[in-house]
């Protein structure tokens, strides 16, 4: 019988997919400490701690809010004209 952590594990670092979505692995590297590393996954945003090869945990899902309708995401120059 395999834990969640084994398939993750297997997922990962054998077949090269991120465990939370099954796409192909991409990543952004979060703090790091120790031997382990902190990703978030670019395609959902869950994040894991890593150990290559003996450890992987999710720890969290960054939310993403959504935009609200008729507001701007440009960042305002703040200038007067």
């Amino acid at each position: 019988m395999s834990t969640a952590e084994d398939v993750w594990r297997y997922l990962f670092y054998r077949l090269y997919v991120m465990p939370c979505c099954g796409l192909p692995i991409l990543y952004q590297e979060g703090p790091e400490g120790g031997l382990c590393q902190n990703i978030r996954c670019a395609h959902c945003r869950a994040e894991w701690n890593v150990n290559p090869p003996l450890f992987i945990e999710r720890i969290g899902v960054t939310e993403v809010k959504p935009k609200e309708p008729g507001v701007s995401n440009q960042i305002s120059g703040g200038g007067t004209s």
